[in-house]
């Protein structure tokens, strides 16, 4: 949008004329735009002093733009900051002026080609005077005004992010185009005279490159200053979440120094899994840029691509090892690493092959989102499909997935051992292709103990255990429910430290957790007598964890050492929640 500047009357004047009057626009433009730039830098840092208590502040960075940066060190579960948003905009029901926007962009899809709350955020962004003031009454049902210092903020969150001293890519170029157009078209068809067009283009840009979703039904979204600030990558040293409030709560993954800069990843949990290709096309799609973090670096190693190696070894038979993808550049064929046991480097014809195989499983996942598997397949279909999975992928998205239809298609068979073994798959995958705290991890260890409990007749989701427990067998169904409960407790580890004991999902496991221990309890042997006097824990159970008074959890014993467990034949990705 800033490069979108007058151009000067050419009459008369050169074709040379005309280039060094544009030179000089530029460059006044320019100039204009890095002091408008530090004084935001310094307005960023008054807020992160007042709002987010001086726990962060905001620097340039040559090529990033504005980042933040920790003003003191934080352990893997602190509470960085936590912020109310600076706006909120719901789409509206049974609204006039809504309405009427929803039909302008169905009469106008070149010139509005987004979904209709896109537009509305910006509409909700202007002020009184911006309005028309008193002179104008104002169409039923119009966003009402906001505060020009609000509105300053929202335009901070855009302005200097794509000045002319960094080129746009192609993702920027596309997003100022739609903006630039928006806004001339907004403004005539409400008769917002007094609103300058660029302006208007402006604040849409801000809310498409930093909004968060905020609710789900009906839909909104909000904008939240100083979280804004912060840059995207795949390996993020924080993580946020929004309170029951909707405010912005930020906690830190792992060790923050002092001076580094914090990072948030704009992808979901599950996402965060996904080779590095979707993620790359996603970012680029939503927030329009190319992802170049440490993960989505060319050439790299793809952690949540890896195939069965194809090589025969002399005298074994079939290698049984694994080859990763590497990042491809670009739009180029992907390209494939040494076996990680036979060190063999795939021939041409196995590359293709790979390719194919990993084409078909994704058209066979794509049926499964329109048509989910579970009451359509025999025990003894699931069973030929989970082999070709298995002998053909090893460490890969796509077989998690498959994995976790195939799971969902066994429960619905009654067939739990076999619907356990393929969730612990998963499991595996997930710690392996993603070797940090993950909350995808965490929610699918979570749902192993869920079918572990369902399995051996009690109800984890519940207050009580059910009263149906049956004598026999009874040290085989407990020792499976101190396994569920040692699951609950891992998965809990991992989402106190990403999200704190306060957060929905800790609850929920907080209740699980009572409800195995019950659950144990009632299995033990009738002759059997416990061990630790009654106000102990049963069975051998940890104290619960000690909280720090930022609301972040300290394990006791080695620190998740079950999750950073390697796989040998398959990892996989994460989700979002």
């Amino acid at each position: 949008i800033s490069s979108q500047l007058p151009f000067p009357s050419t009459c008369g004047a050169s074709v040379a004329m005309v280039q060094t009057s544009t030179k000089k626009v530029l460059q006044t433009k320019r100039k204009a735009t890095t002091d408008d730039v530090d004084l935001d830098v310094a307005a960023v840092n008054k807020a992160c002093a007042s709002e987010a208590s001086g726990a962060v502040r905001c620097a340039r960075s040559s090529d990033k733009g504005r980042v933040l940066l920790s003003e003191k060190g934080f352990h893997a579960g602190a509470k960085i900051l936590e912020v109310p948003p600076l706006m909120s905009v719901k789409e509206p029901e049974e609204n006039e002026s809504f309405i009427k926007l929803q039909l302008l962009c169905e009469g106008n899809p070149a010139t509005l080609p987004l979904d209709p709350i896109w537009y509305w955020l910006a509409l909700s962004s202007i002020t009184f005077d911006q309005q028309g003031g008193s002179e104008r009454p104002m169409s039923r049902g119009f966003p009402p005004p906001v505060a020009s210092s609000v509105q300053d903020k929202v335009l901070m969150l855009y302005r200097g992010e794509h000045d002319e001293s960094r080129p746009l890519d192609e993702g920027s170029r596309c997003s100022a185009s739609m903006c630039r157009h928006a806004g001339p078209k907004l403004t005539e068809a409400f008769d917002l005279h007094h609103v300058d067009p660029l302006l208007l283009s402006s604040l849409l840009a801000a809310w498409m490159l930093n909004c968060f979703e905020h609710t789900e039904s009906p839909r909104g979204y909000a904008v939240y200053f100083v979280p804004s600030f912060m840059s995207h990558t795949c390996v993020p040293s924080a993580i946020w979440a929004l309170d029951e409030e909707g405010k912005y709560i930020l906690r830190a993954r792992r060790e923050i120094a002092e001076d580094q800069e914090v990072t948030i990843s704009y992808l979901s949990e599950v996402v965060l899994l996904d080779i590095a290709p979707r993620r790359r096309a996603l970012l680029f799609e939503s927030k329009s840029f190319w992802c170049r973090c440490e993960r989505c670096t060319p050439g790299r190693v793809d952690q949540s691509r890896g195939f069965r190696c194809l090589a025969n070894v002399i005298g074994q038979g079939r290698c049984k090892g694994t080859v990763f993808a590497l990042v491809p550049k670009g739009e180029e064929a992907v390209c494939f690493g040494r076996c990680s046991r036979c060190d063999s480097n795939p021939s041409e014809a196995q590359a293709e092959s790979y390719s194919t195989t990993e084409l078909l499983l994704e058209e066979l996942l794509q049926s499964w989102e329109e048509r989910p598997p579970r009451g359509l397949l025999s025990s003894v279909k699931i069973a030929c499909i989970v082999d070709w999975v298995a002998a053909n992928f090893t460490q890969h998205i796509s077989a998690d997935h498959a994995y976790g239809h195939l799971a969902a298609a066994y429960l619905g068979l009654g067939s739990y051992p076999e619907a356990l073994e393929l969730i612990g798959q998963r499991v595996a995958f997930q710690a392996a292709a993603y070797p940090e705290l993950s909350g995808s991890h965490a929610w699918t260890l979570e749902s192993l103990a869920d079918i572990a409990v369902q399995n051996i007749g009690c109800q984890g989701q519940s207050e009580h255990v059910l009263k149906a427990l049956v004598q026999e067998g009874r040290a085989k169904r407990r020792g499976a429910a101190q396994e569920a409960l040692r699951q609950y407790r891992q998965a809990e580890a991992m989402l106190l430290v990403l999200f704190g004991r306060s957060h929905e999902s800790c609850v929920k496991l907080v209740r699980k957790i009572a409800a195995v221990k019950r659950a144990v309890a009632e299995l033990r042997e009738p002759t059997q007598q416990p061990h630790q006097p009654p106000a102990a824990a049963a069975d051998g159970d940890e104290d619960e964890d000690e909280e720090d008074d930022d609301g972040a959890a300290r394990q006791r014993g080695p620190p998740l050492a079950a999750r950073r467990a390697s796989v040998a034949s398959g990892r996989r990705p994460q989700g979002k929640r």
